[in-house]
């Protein structure tokens, strides 16, 4: 992968920013992966990762099995190797993050996180009723 000058990809954007967000070295993501760091130097700079590639680091920044496929599937489409899915096809990195924290859960507390999902959509649902009807958006942190 070596060699050429390259253009940075969304890939390559995407690892750097994630990097910086997680407060990991490339050195740190090299060791955890078990990629060397010119194979992620590279990346950053533009070159084409294999889907092996991929799978590897998304398991290493990732903090479950649901979060790591999320991940994987949205490196996957950054990488060119897949096209864009309808927004509802898609596995978002917070509904992957719940899915993992929820699977630690027992069943008292699932049904209790359950109940808490329907309070919020209902809050969500009233809230679009009164936007229709004009009036203010409870999620608003404007103080008038």
């Amino acid at each position: 992968m070596r060699g050429k000058r390259r253009t940075p990809t969304p890939l390559g954007d995407w690892l750097k920013e994630t990097c910086e967000k997680q407060g990991l070295s490339l050195r740190q993501v090299a060791a955890r992966s078990n990629l060397s760091h010119g194979t992620l130097a590279d990346i950053i700079k533009g070159a084409h990762p294999s889907p092996r590639t991929i799978e590897k680091l998304a398991k290493c920044l990732a903090g479950g099995d649901y979060e790591r496929l999320a991940l994987e599937d949205r490196m996957l489409l950054l990488a060119g190797y897949r096209t864009q899915r309808p927004q509802e096809q898609n596995l978002s990195q917070s509904l992957a993050r719940l899915m993992d924290m929820a699977s630690q859960l027992c069943e008292p507390q699932l049904r209790l996180m359950l109940r808490f999902a329907k309070f919020l959509a209902d809050i969500d649902r009233v809230s679009s009723r009164s936007k229709e009807a004009g009036a203010t958006n409870i999620y608003s942190s404007d103080d008038k």
